[in-house]
């Protein structure tokens, strides 16, 4: 068997498994398995396997058949400008979450960047090290009730100014003296109807605690509305993640005295990051 007669086997056998990008999912697994560009799979496409190269790519392209996500069997996922760790205990950062990222950017240059910033939901650490990039004088601290992988990306990226820990955001209290001009959070926002329909390899692989918001999705937003008040500045400003429910979560925080702009668009034009601020901007 050669690259290409492999390739074009795993391009068939994902399409008919109902696959949603047979071709990309095969030219990573084989590129990734053979140590190659996924250019270097059409140029050599002629050239033959070795039995251990054949059973090591058959392996993933079971896995694959499987549902299991292609970033899992790979081991990373590349986010704005990194390169990140991952595993089934984090969810699989997705580019839509990268504007955070670029919300963030674009309000610290309005203000001149960010002194603290508070990641809540840590994960992988791709939002937390991301910022940590954008603002390097800043001190960011992600906390998370899973930390382990997110400490291996910040160890592994050489961030300096990053700080994870363990710490339920559920059972956390603001400290006095502890205050941030930012808070982040792409939080577990699917409710009960949501999780019905999440596709096999989200809700058989992705960690369920990432995923699930409550009944209503809503269970993360009311709580850091509600200890948000006693973490930011008066000038801080409050960056989420959110969904086709964006409506409900800002409204959690209007009726906390927050003031709620207009969502940031997606790459696809759907309402995706909430900006809440506790004071009005100065005209």
């Amino acid at each position: 068997m050669t690259i290409g007669e492999i390739y074009e086997y795993a391009s068939e056998e994902f399409a008919q498994a109902g696959i949603p990008t047979p071709k990309t999912d095969a030219g990573l697994l084989i590129a990734h398995g053979l140590g190659l560009e996924r250019i270097d799979i059409f140029l050599r496409k002629d050239e033959p396997l070795g039995f251990f190269r054949r059973h090591k790519i058959m392996k993933m392209i079971r896995r694959r058949l499987r549902f299991e996500p292609v970033a899992y069997i790979l081991g990373y996922r590349y986010f704005y400008q990194d390169k990140f760790s991952v595993n089934p205990d984090v969810l699989i950062p997705r580019p839509d979450t990268e504007h955070i990222i670029y919300t963030a950017e674009k309000i610290g240059k309005e203000r001149g960047g960010f002194k603290r910033i508070l990641d809540i939901g840590v994960g992988s650490g791709a939002i937390t090290v991301s910022l940590a990039r954008l603002f390097p004088d800043a001190a960011v601290i992600g906390i998370d009730i899973a930390t382990e992988t997110a400490g291996k990306n910040v160890r592994s990226l050489g961030v300096f100014n990053v700080h994870i820990l363990y710490q339920d955001v559920m059972a956390l209290e603001p400290s006095p003296g502890t205050m941030f001009d930012l808070i982040v959070s792409n939080p577990p926002y699917l409710s009960d109807d949501d999780m019905e329909r999440l596709s096999p390899e989200v809700r058989d692989y992705e960690p369920y605690d990432a995923l699930y918001g409550g009944p209503d999705g809503m269970d993360f937003y009311r709580r850091i509305a509600e200890i948000s008040g006693g973490l930011l500045d008066e000038k801080g400003i409050i960056l989420l993640e959110t969904d086709y429910k964006w409506e409900r979560a800002a409204k959690i925080f209007a009726e906390k005295g927050y003031f709620v702009q207009t969502p940031v668009k997606d790459y696809n034009q759907f309402e995706r990051v909430l900006v809440v601020r506790k004071t009005l901007p100065e005209s």
